[in-house]
């Protein structure tokens, strides 16, 4: 056992904290100071500076030469991906917790994560998180509540992505604790953005318990000049590819439920960029547009197999699907409206 700064005992169990960096010289001691300020001791931080050229790759190599338990990987640029895959290349840690490198993290995250995650012998542990844009909307050193938490199996957990309105908290990987050996076989998808969606549900899906802490551990800094705060359609079609390896992720692995919330799911939030890719109002990748369209129409033909959308419920969907049969099927409907109504008369009378 070792002593927390406050006294606490915590097993002594290794943390590798992965962090990301790449232009950030404006943001990045901060956050390090974050990591740095945990009361939990026992962890090493690993910077993988990924190709900066301001003053970041300077920063990391300070930080490294005044603290013995801090790490530099210094790579050519690849994305954050990358740079989170070659930080688990060298990670020596039984856990890894990925901080992006303007956000920051309470002072007690390791601490309480660790905690729970050994309780319960578990894989994971999800804690809340809480955006800010100005420091003094945020402490780092707040009360919390460590009594705030579920225990959940790896499905219902996955079930937070399609039915619980903080979805943001399941789907990324920042600020999570996980244990390392859920990436013997998993890798963060390299020259991709959304990278979180194409990993989180197949780490869960490998959990036999998870912790969901409900008190903000995680604050994420809502940087303008940001990737999320800044995506055009080409960025978000990335999305769409990781919704439906997602799918097809669950229809291989046998689950009927989480399949078919997916095919929801993307019929649901890929119709509005779908609609844009149809009008041509937009700048964007021909290819990667016409890539859209069959992945609508293939989403709906399974739906319709699994019976999770109708013609009569559903559909807008088939008009976005099959744009080129909009007229037989604006007829079809009045057609099967008039059906409707003979029918209604007829019972009635």
């Amino acid at each position: 056992m070792i002593q927390s700064k406050e006294g606490l005992s915590v097993a002594m169990t290794k943390v590798s904290v992965i962090i990301p960096v790449y232009q950030v010289e404006k943001y990045l001691e901060r956050c390090v100071d974050s990591v740095l300020d945990q009361s939990y001791i026992d962890y090493e931080i690993i910077l993988v500076d990924d190709g900066s050229t301001d003053r970041s790759s300077e920063i990391c190599d300070d930080y490294a030469h005044t603290h013995n338990n801090v790490l530099v990987v210094h790579k050519q640029n690849g994305g954050l991906s990358s740079a989170r895959n070659d930080g688990l290349k060298v990670a020596t840690g039984e856990y890894v917790l990925f901080v992006d490198s303007d956000d920051l993290i309470h002072f007690k995250t390791l601490e309480i994560e660790l905690s729970l995650l050994e309780k319960f012998n578990a894989q994971a542990v999800i804690s809340s998180m809480k955006r800010f844009k100005r420091e003094e909307e945020i402490n780092l050193f707040a009360e919390i509540d460590i009594s705030n938490y579920q225990v959940l199996n790896g499905t219902e957990v996955q079930l937070g992505f399609f039915n619980n309105p903080n979805v943001a908290n399941y789907v990324t990987t920042c600020g999570h604790l996980f244990s390392k050996s859920l990436f013997d076989d998993i890798q963060f998808p390299e020259g991709r953005l959304f990278e979180d969606e194409y990993v989180s549900y197949k780490l869960y899906y490998e959990c036999e318990r998870v912790v969901v802490f409900d008190e903000p551990l995680y604050f994420y800094y809502m940087n303008d000049a940001g990737i999320t705060q800044n995506l055009d359609l080409d960025k978000r079609f990335d999305e769409y590819d990781a919704q439906m390896e997602r799918m097809y992720f669950y229809k291989k692995h046998g689950n009927n439920q989480l399949c078919g919330l997916a095919l929801l799911e993307f019929l649901r939030s890929a119709q509005w960029d779908l609609l844009v890719c149809q009008k041509r109002n937009q700048a964007f990748n021909t290819l990667r547009g016409a890539k859209l369209q069959n992945q609508y129409k293939e989403a709906l033909l399974l739906a319709r197999k699994m019976d999770l959308v109708s013609f009569e419920n559903n559909y807008d969907y088939y008009v976005l699907a099959y744009p080129e049969k909009n007229l037989i099927l604006r007829i079809k409907r009045k057609l099967f409206n008039l059906y409707k109504q003979i029918n209604c008369y007829i019972q009635k009378k």
